[in-house]
């Protein structure tokens, strides 16, 4: 009952995961970890001498009340769930789940227990995905690091290139370093799989810290190889690896080989520095299967309290699964559903006018991206000209969230100023919103002295803008307590409040930027000019079938 309880959430996450391309081998680890429980459960009955004839295990009594801890331990896993699930985040679900099997192995084996099958909660842990304000800063400075060390891999072997942020750009041609490229998947799967091998051969904690360490050391190496391998082979044959199963098995030999170069160094420095540390762990392992008791699977987990007490339990747990199982299906944006929600129509050059506010349109274009690309899979561009000036317009997606340009053209080599107008979540929860503010203005300077302007907003699949990620704790705290005002009224049958729609977002998110990089200063005059010629160009697109089909 209590997996029924945690199964919404468990199935939001794992299809979270699945869809942030860098955590896709979790099923994997999923069954490292499962196996590793395998391993240790002789570990669990280590301890224990006390089994009758049959070699059944006696019934064990913590020695302080076990039905009070198990108790308080359920109670506050079951008030953290129902929260999650009123609030929709399926990672502090995650962490119930994990927590509801840790409080099961108390009341059966006591705290030992929980230590015995620590390796396991290690792994579950490992593959637990950062917050975005952690992932996306760490994947652009493994972006540029692995630019920079390719840089000088191309440098070695004479190839005329130079760098632009974490695009390096050859003769007629520019690659950039992107998420795949950076290092970011391989960095979370060989750190799990360094882990794992470490875990189930119980090294010790100092060993496995300095694998981890050098995991990432070889991830740098190997991917900004891998970047260097791509550019020279399409530069000096013509042929191209940059794309399609040919880079993805390129992607799998570069894991190898890192997997590879850890384990070598580890047995080198284990030989040098533990040598003790070789050997040992599996006979510790051989010790504890002779411990395994012969019992039946329904046997391995106990309940300290009494019938009556478990009974109530289940039917806390199972009204908590009822309540998950009723917000399933009845939220209409599809919260609990794809994180990154069903594709949008394809826009096309018929979604803006050929002249708009004295500006005509030049050309449009579709351009395609791999999946999870920092830029977006897909952009839709229309250029626009006045006379000598030009602006681009480009509507990009699809994203999960609010996603900041900012970080985008500093990864590229521009340094950024940003400024956001939006509604602050006081005015948004009363419903009142200023329609003349909502977008973000980024001003763009090089050294070289090139200027730019960038404005932009993010829209929902409803054609709402997507409010800027808050940041101070008081407002975060107004937000949730909001959103757990109308989760509960949709569970009671009330429809929620109408500012709702001005507090929450629905996924997919469409990015509509505008570029004007001139050959002048940018004068405040520009920037007006082009925030009021931004605002008609975004009610046009928030109006089309797009976003209203």
């Amino acid at each position: 009952m209590g997996l029924l309880a945690h199964a919404t959430l468990l199935l939001a996450h794992f299809q979270w995961m699945w869809n942030a391309e860098h955590f896709q081998f979790f099923p994997v680890a999923l069954m490292a970890a499962a196996y590793l429980a395998y391993k240790r459960r002789g570990l669990l009955w280590q301890h224990k001498k006390n089994y009758d004839s049959d070699g059944r295990v006696l019934p064990m009594r913590l020695p302080s009340s076990p039905g009070w801890v198990v108790s308080a331990g359920l109670a506050l896993v079951s008030i953290t769930l129902f929260f999650a699930l009123v609030l929709q985040y399926p990672l502090v679900g995650w962490h119930c789940f994990l927590a509801f099997t840790a409080i099961l192995l108390i009341g059966s084996y006591g705290m030992h227990g929980v230590w015995a099958m620590m390796p396991v909660y290690i792994v579950l842990l490992v593959i637990k995905p950062l917050p975005q304000f952690l992932e996306q800063p760490l994947t652009i400075r493994m972006q540029q690091t692995a630019t920079q060390l390719a840089s000088f891999l191309l440098d070695l072997v004479g190839l005329l290139h130079y760098k632009q942020g974490v695009v390096l750009v050859s003769v007629g041609k520019s690659f950039m370093a992107e998420e795949a490229c950076s290092g970011i998947r391989s960095l979370f799967s060989s750190i799990t799989a360094i882990v794992f091998w470490g875990l189930l051969n119980r090294y010790s904690w100092r060993r496995t810290c300095i694998n981890v360490v050098q995991t990432v050391f070889w991830v740098l190496v190997f991917n900004a190889i891998r970047i260097a391998i791509v550019i020279y082979v399409e530069e000096r044959f013509g042929f191209s690896i940059a794309t399609g199963w040919r880079h993805d098995l390129l992607g799998f030999l570069i894991f190898l080989f890192i997997f590879g170069m850890v384990l070598s160094m580890d047995q080198l420095l284990a030989s040098l520095i533990e040598p003790h540390f070789i050997g040992d762990a599996y006979e510790k392992i051989e010790e504890s299967r002779q411990h395994i008791p012969k019992i039946g699977w329904t046997e391995w987990l106990r309940w300290a309290g009494n019938r009556t007490s478990l009974m109530a339990w289940c039917a806390l747990f199972g009204l908590i699964a009822l309540f998950g199982g009723q917000m399933l299906f009845m939220r209409p944006d599809g919260v609990f559903g794809n994180r990154y929600a069903e594709r949008l129509a394809a826009p096309d050059k018929e979604y803006l006018p050929d002249e708009l506010s004295g500006w005509k349109l030049e050309g449009f274009e579709h351009v395609t991206r791999p999946e999870q690309d920092l830029q977006g899979s897909d952009s839709f561009v229309w250029t626009y000209r006045d006379r000598a000036e030009r602006v681009i317009v480009s509507m990009d997606g699809s994203f999960n969230d609010y996603h900041n340009l900012q970080v985008c053209y500093w990864a590229i080599g521009w340094q950024v100023k940003s400024d956001a107008f939006y509604t602050p979540i006081t005015k948004r929860i009363r419903n009142e919103v200023d329609e003349s503010g909502e977008f973000t203005l980024l001003r763009l300077d090089k050294a070289t002295g090139e200027q730019g302007l960038v404005i932009f907003s993010a829209i929902d699949r409803r054609g709402d803008i997507v409010p800027k990620p808050l940041v101070a704790l008081s407002d975060k705290l107004i937000f949730l307590m909001d959103r757990f005002e109308n989760t509960l009224r949709l569970a009671v049958g009330l429809a929620p409040k109408a500012s709702q729609r001005l507090t929450t977002f629905v996924p997919p998110v469409s990015t509509i930027q505008m570029v004007y990089m001139p050959s002048h200063s940018i004068e405040e005059t520009d920037v007006n000019r082009l925030r009021r010629f931004f605002f008609e160009i975004r009610d046009r697109l928030q109006q089309s079938p797009r976003f209203n089909p």
